[in-house]
């Protein structure tokens, strides 16, 4: 996998680019694109459960997944449309876990066409946000000794 270091420049260019948007022309297509990231929203969660617990809270959860598309018995939810994902890393111990090679393995077989952005919400003292696809990893860290080990565990994949 290629691995780039990104600036705070660069990481805001990013932050306003869609990533693989589907083509949407009617409610068929719609319905479709709806589908399509459902699938892969589940099958995300799905590969990551093991390492962690999914959800929105603080002390509970280890990892939020957004949008978040779980089944809800009383609401729908949208999918924006881009093929990407937010991951937002709410505990260390799941920072210290293989998920990075999860996510690169998932991206790989099950979603080569979406990218995944990973967040550290764990420690308020570094910020580390990560654009994964499933051949490039582009990091942005403020913690030099995170980043040089987010470099060589991204540049072994």
């Amino acid at each position: 996998m290629k691995v780039t270091t990104l600036s705070d420049e660069e990481m805001n260019q990013l932050i306003e680019a869609t990533h693989s948007p589907p083509i949407v022309r009617n409610q068929t297509e719609q319905n479709r694109f709806q589908a399509e990231i459902r699938k892969v929203y589940d099958g995300l969660v799905d590969c990551l459960s093991p390492l962690g617990e999914e959800g929105d809270y603080y002390g509970v959860s280890d990892f939020a997944v957004r949008p978040n598309l779980s089944e809800r018995s009383t609401v729908v939810a949208s999918a924006p449309h881009a093929r990407q994902f937010t991951i937002t890393v709410l505990t260390e111990k799941f920072f210290r876990s293989n998920y990075l090679q999860v996510l690169h393995q998932f991206l790989s077989s099950d979603a080569p066409d979406y990218q995944i952005w990973v967040d550290q919400d764990f420690d308020p003292n570094w910020i580390q946000t990560i654009v994964l696809t499933c051949d490039l990893a582009q990091v942005h860290c403020t913690n030099e000794e995170e980043a040089a080990r987010l470099q060589k565990i991204l540049g072994g994949l």
